[in-house]
């Protein structure tokens, strides 16, 4: 998280005013999973995925997104996650090229503050644009009916 933060933090300093960037942040599906064992690593990716969204909404200039690489069959992948392991580092890299070219203010400027999978389609994400705004997907929330209405009888 503190790495993230540093050269995010460094990044925006050096941008000038109102200049388009392109902020990607590796996050990982285990940011939004409770799996025994795994603690330390799914909040340090939640925070990341958190800090992305800050990012995101303070700078509107700026094209913030978590990226799940995949899973990707690394030394530091654990042997109950091996089975899953079938995506590379070509892609995830693929994918954060086709996210920096888009620049800030191009058709992929809505997924700021948002959660993609380096393994899903490009073009079906975009082709979902609209649902996808619409639900408020791929965001951090907190689902559910809060406040003392919850608690009224009906």
């Amino acid at each position: 998280m503190r790495g993230g933060y540093l050269h995010t933090h460094h990044f925006l300093k050096l941008l000038p005013t109102g200049a388009p960037g392109t902020v990607i942040n590796l996050t990982s599906g285990l940011g939004y999973q409770v799996n025994p064992g795994f603690s330390a690593h799914s909040i340090s990716k939640l925070a990341v995925w958190h800090l992305t969204s800050f990012i995101a909404a303070e700078n509107p200039n700026v094209l913030a997104v978590g990226l799940h690489p995949g899973v990707v069959p690394t030394d530091m992948l654990v042997p109950s996650f091996a089975r899953f392991a079938g995506d590379t580092t070509e892609l995830v890299g693929g994918v954060s090229v086709w996210l920096a070219a888009q620049g800030a203010q191009s058709k992929a400027n809505w997924l700021s503050g948002r959660f993609i999978n380096s393994n899903w389609d490009v073009e079906e994400l975009l082709g979902r644009k609209e649902e996808i705004e619409a639900k408020g997907l791929l965001k951090i929330s907190l689902a559910g009916t809060l406040g003392k209405e919850q608690f009224d009888s009906a």
